[in-house]
């Protein structure tokens, strides 16, 4: 297998980065990976955390975190990070068929 041709090298550009880096706040939703609407799907909530004290309950569908539009488990994510412990969030929610407005106050990451 030896060659002499040298193999191509490709320059791979800095790796994207949000407002705030590290780790997240802490929300304390459960995902419904189960579900394939456009947004965030919520199975449940932590007792106790921040999105049960939010008034997000299981089955509630994710649509908007502050100004960000939320179209997937991923968008949430990124959105959460932008965000620190103690800020109060605008959660927008499909609940039934109808938009929920909540608001959460976010936690410092856990453990």
């Amino acid at each position: 297998l030896a060659t002499t041709e040298r193999p191509k090298y490709l320059h791979i550009a800095g790796q994207a980065t949000l407002e705030r880096s590290g780790s997240r706040p802490y929300f304390g939703s459960i995902p419904d990976f189960s579900s394939d609407a456009a947004g965030y799907a919520i199975q449940g909530v932590a007792p106790g955390s921040p999105a049960e004290k939010g008034g997000i309950l299981g089955g509630d569908l994710i649509i908007q975190l502050g100004e960000q539009k939320i179209g997937g488990l991923d968008d949430f994510d990124l959105a959460l990070r932008r965000f620190a412990p103690g800020e109060e969030v605008n959660v927008t929610v499909v609940r039934q068929g109808a938009e929920v407005k909540l608001k959460v106050t976010l936690a410092a990451p856990r453990g």
